[in-house]
């Protein structure tokens, strides 16, 4: 199974320049644990609730400064066409609980969670392959 046909397509995002408070603000409201740091489109980074916590809070950084003080930036990335148990395999040896899906081109398309790719239903579905 492929990773495009499990992922969640519609990511939320926010800028690099946003502040932290902003980016706690929007996953609250819309129920996230991450969001995605963009750049004219592109992806240059990640930004969870962890790293809120600890990155920002923990080290007293001000919550009006930008997300990017406390952005991921090297981030794991797959493509779409990519087998749903590769990316597993990605995800747990980089224990990573989210990836971001991106397009030949680099374009944010999706984001897939270890969750989704560990669930028993998937399981099944490819052991009866």
């Amino acid at each position: 199974m492929k990773v495009k046909s499990l992922m969640i397509r519609t990511v939320c995002s926010i800028g690099r320049w946003e502040a932290i408070e902003e980016a706690a603000r929007l996953m609250d409201e819309a129920g996230v644990d991450a969001l995605t740091i963009l750049d004219n489109g592109q992806l240059v980074g990640i930004v969870t609730g962890r790293d809120i916590s600890v990155r920002a809070i923990g080290r007293g950084i001000s919550p009006h400064e930008p997300v990017s003080k406390i952005m991921s930036r090297d981030v794991q990335t797959c493509d779409g066409e990519m087998e749903a148990e590769d990316a597993f395999d990605v995800m747990t040896e980089q224990h990573l609980q989210r990836m971001p899906v991106c397009n030949a081109y680099g374009r944010l398309i999706g984001m897939i969670s270890r969750g989704i790719l560990a669930s028993p239903e998937l399981q099944r579905k490819e052991a009866a392959r």
